[in-house]
C-alpha cells in the first residue's frame, strides 16, 4: 500500500472520520482499524480480528480516548460488511484478516496530522 502517511499521522477524534467514508458506520469501522494499528504501533498492514480485539481490549482498559468514548457512544457502531462491500477494505479468507485499500486511504489522508517542519511551523499541505 504506497501512502505517503503512518497510521500514527491520522487524527481520530470524538467522532472519527466524519463525512469521509459515506456512512458513519462505514468510518467508525474504518476508524477502528486505523485505532488498533495505533495502539500496536505499527504501519499499515493486514489486521486479524484476534489482533483488533486484543488492541481494542487494551485501550480500553488503559482508559485511552478515543476508546473509551467510542464504547460508550450508541452512534458509533461499526459496519465492517460495509466497508467490505463499498471497496474500502480488502478482506482475505485464509486468517479471516482484512486491510484498507487505497480507495480508502485517499479519502482519510484529509485527516493526516500536518508534521511541523524543521524549522518548527507547519509545512504547507
Amino acid at each position: 500500500m504506497p501512502v505517503d502517511f503512518k497510521p500514527s499521522d491520522v487524527h481520530l477524534g470524538p467522532v472519527p472520520l466524519c463525512g469521509t467514508l459515506e456512512r458513519c458506520e462505514i468510518e467508525c469501522a474504518a476508524a477502528l482499524m486505523i485505532g488498533v494499528l495505533q495502539v500496536l504501533e505499527l504501519d499499515w498492514q493486514r489486521l486479524t480480528p484476534l489482533m483488533m480485539g486484543t488492541a481494542l481490549r487494551s485501550a480500553l482498559d488503559a482508559k485511552l480516548e478515543p476508546y473509551v468514548s467510542w464504547n460508550t457512544n450508541p452512534f458509533l457502531r461499526p459496519d465492517f460488511d460495509a466497508l467490505l462491500s463499498k471497496g474500502f477494505v480488502k478482506r482475505y479468507e485464509d486468517d479471516r484478516s482484512m486491510e484498507l485499500t487505497d480507495a480508502a486511504l485517499n479519502r482519510i489522508r484529509r485527516w493526516v496530522t500536518p508534521k511541523p517542519n524543521a524549522g518548527g511551523t507547519v509545512a504547507d499541505a
